[in-house]
This record gives structure tokens, sequence and C-alpha cells, in this order.
């Protein structure tokens, strides 16, 4: 028998004795619940006690990613990596984000400081890859996903990044190899079924 979770001693607090950290658990309880305006309004909130607060300036770019407001997420990550330069989230969306305005080389450069971070190496090895992809380097795109790969064998976007990489690069061979073993670990795997095709 498990018993419920505890209840957070901040949840019963009234909003004016909430320390700043206690706010910022309240706005990510509302992000995570998928209440995006309250989660931007409770980070908001942070922000608006400790303007360089880094959690909260990773956040709420985040969400400002996901809005296709680069700017604003642009912004509010360079603050957070001058804050605290071992944020590999923060390193991770900037490049994230140099990608989507389709500066790859910078999201190279973004991606190399997020791999230097601890618990991102991955994260950062595929974005590493994705943008070798956009600037034509196909083998150096190849390298970074089996790296990627090689972190974090369950990622299967990374995976699924490797196989398109080695096809586009001409591995056709190591593309259907790796292609067949996916499909026969899991026949619904729709990248390598979509190579196999």
């Amino acid at each position: 028998k498990t018993d419920p979770p505890v209840r957070a001693a901040w949840a019963d607090k009234p909003d004016a004795e909430l320390t700043i950290e206690e706010k910022y658990l309240q706005a990510q309880k509302l992000d995570l619940a998928m209440n995006r305006k309250k989660a931007r309004e409770g980070y908001e909130k942070v922000l608006a006690d400790d303007p360089g607060y880094g959690p909260a300036l990773r956040a709420l770019a985040i969400l400002d990613t996901e809005a296709a407001r680069y700017d604003d997420a642009f912004e509010r990550l360079q603050k957070a990596v001058r804050r605290d330069p071992g944020d590999g989230l923060a390193w991770y969306f900037l490049g994230v984000n140099r990608l989507r305005t389709h500066d790859p080389k910078e999201a190279l450069g973004y991606a190399r400081q997020a791999s230097l971070c601890s618990g991102v190496r991955a994260l950062a090895l595929d974005l590493a890859g994705r943008a070798h992809m956009v600037l034509g380097e196909k083998q150096a795109a190849v390298e970074a996903f089996q790296k990627a790969t090689n972190l974090n064998p369950k990622d299967g976007i990374a995976r699924d990044h490797l196989l398109v990489a080695l096809y586009a690069a001409g591995d056709t061979a190591s593309a259907f190899k790796r292609s067949q073993e996916a499909v026969g670990r899991c026949p619904t795997e729709l990248t390598p079924r979509a190579i196999l095709a």
C-alpha cells in the first residue's frame, strides 16, 4: 500500500508569504498541468521579485519558444546563462531558438556550450547534429547523433535523427541495418519503417 503524496507546505501559504522558490514551484506546477497562461503569470511574479532568477527565466523562455516568441526567449535565456553559466538547459534552448530562427552556426555554438554542462550532453549532441544537418555537414551530423544515442540509447528521437543522417550521408547499408533492428524491437517505429519502405 502506498500513501498519497504529502501536500507541499507552501501550498497553503498566502501569496505574500511565499518565497521566490515557492512561487517558482507554484508556477511550475501550473506549467506541468499545461495551464500555460497561469504558469506564465506565475513565472512573471517570480521575476518581479528577482529579475535574474534563472529557473524562472528559463521556464518562461521555454514558454516563449513554444509560442514562437524567439526574441523574448533569447533575451531571457541570455540573462539566465549570465547568472548561471552552468545552466545546460538554458544553453540548449538558446541553440534551439537559433536553429528555429535559421542560424545553425550559432545554434551549433550553443549546443557545444550546453554539452559541457551536467545532465544535458545527449540533448546538446542531438541539437548539434540537427545544426550540422541544416549546414549540410552530414558526416558531422552522423557523428553527433551517434554520440547522443550512445549517451542515451532510449532517446527515440535521437535514434531517428541518426537514421535520417546515415541515409542522407549515403550510408544506406547502416541506415537499413539499424532500421531493421528498430522495427524488430518495435514494429510501429515510423522513421525506421519509412527508411525500409
